[in-house]
């Protein structure tokens, strides 16, 4: 089974509560650095919470829709 991503935190401590808040209601939830975990990018736009495929549904009406903020030019 494969991961879902159901949130797209810009910072360290929001993806960790979101993880966090899945987990207390029983759904294994995980926080996905992207580059920034191995130092090569900045943290915003890297970081993705990430469940299992079967929870993603459970997951979404936890943390609401998925949103990722735009960019300023």
């Amino acid at each position: 089974m494969s991961d879902t991503a159901v949130a797209f935190p810009d910072d360290e401590t929001s993806a960790e509560v979101i993880a966090s808040r899945l987990r207390a209601e029983g759904i294994a939830a995980r926080v996905d650095r992207g580059l920034y975990g191995a130092y090569l990018s900045p943290v915003k736009g890297q970081l993705t919470v990430v469940v299992a495929e079967g929870d993603a549904e459970r997951a979404k009406k936890v943390v609401g829709p998925p949103t990722r903020a735009k960019r300023r030019r």
